[in-house]
């Protein structure tokens, strides 16, 4: 498959495949998803931040998933998440006008 977005792209067939692959979570990556969600759930994006800080061998990916996360949490300068500024970084180089918009309307 070129492009894979999610299993709802699979077949029965290839669904029932993965079935068959599957393996046990280990422990310690139990554990760490357990530290990743006390984290996410602290009152304060601090523990969040400080968690994402390190990598961590039983979540390869974790560590990066939760920066990228952070990133969508409102700017300090502006407010805005990653998304919103770059949605509004390329609306500006080639979307409309605001102006040409509401006249439009």
């Amino acid at each position: 498959m070129k492009h894979f977005i999610g299993l709802g792209q699979l077949s029965p067939d290839l669904l029932a495949w993965l079935w068959t692959q599957r393996k046990m979570v280990p422990a310690d990556a139990i554990t760490l998803a357990h530290q990743a969600w006390s984290a996410w759930c602290a009152p304060s994006q601090a523990a969040l931040f400080t968690f994402a800080q390190r990598e961590h061998a039983a979540l390869p990916y974790l560590s990066r998933s939760l920066r990228r996360l952070l990133q969508e949490l409102p700017g300090i300068n502006d407010v805005l998440s990653l998304t919103e500024r770059l949605s509004l970084n390329c609306i500006a180089q080639s979307g409309p006008s605001v102006s040409e918009i509401y006249s439009e309307n």
